[in-house]
């Protein structure tokens, strides 16, 4: 009798840590369809729990995103133990495209798990300054020359100014 006081014990203790926790917590199973969403899932999805679970998490995922999230999910359900780390958008309950970040890691072999589990948190605002910088340095570069680490962004390159015509003639050789 013991032992069930103490495991109900422990459910309570998870289930209000998870209740407390910023980042949105989901397990899924070997198809990624979502058992179970913590109440943070609102918060980053503008989805309740109950809604995300209903619905395919993989519909909100932005369509130049998802094949590579489809590509993520098949690698998991096939290596337990395997954990990814992924950036992605997704389609918030609002209608707007938002940044998301998330550790994927497959329990699948776990008894107590049992699923792929998910750690997701929104990054909409770090991307959005990230490319605020990237803008400002390419901007920067075009006026100085000088190279960005902005990713898939070419260095501008600076032209030379022409002498005035009569230093280029000063200089040019005499026949």
């Amino acid at each position: 009798m013991a032992r069930n006081a103490d495991g109900a014990s422990s459910e309570r203790r998870y289930r209000a840590l998870l209740a407390n926790v910023a980042d949105m917590v989901t397990i899924s199973d070997r198809a990624g369809n979502c058992l179970y969403a913590s109440p943070a899932t609102e918060r980053v999805s503008g989805y309740t729990p109950e809604e995300f679970v209903a619905g395919n998490p993989f519909d909100s995922i932005h369509p130049e995103d998802r094949p590579r999230c489809e590509e993520a999910l098949g690698r998991l359900a096939s290596n337990p133990g395997l954990s990814l780390d992924l950036e992605h958008r997704v389609r918030h309950e609002d209608g707007t495209w938002r940044w998301v970040e998330g550790t994927f890691t497959s329990l699948l072999d776990d008894p107590d798990v049992g699923g792929l589990s998910a750690t997701v948190r929104g990054i909409t605002v770090r991307k959005r300054a990230e490319e605020r910088s990237c803008r400002a340095a390419k901007l920067d570069a075009s006026r100085v020359a000088l190279p960005t680490s902005c990713a898939n962004s070419p260095t501008p390159q600076r032209s030379r100014r022409r002498r005035p015509a009569s230093s280029a003639s000063a200089s040019a050789p005499t026949v």
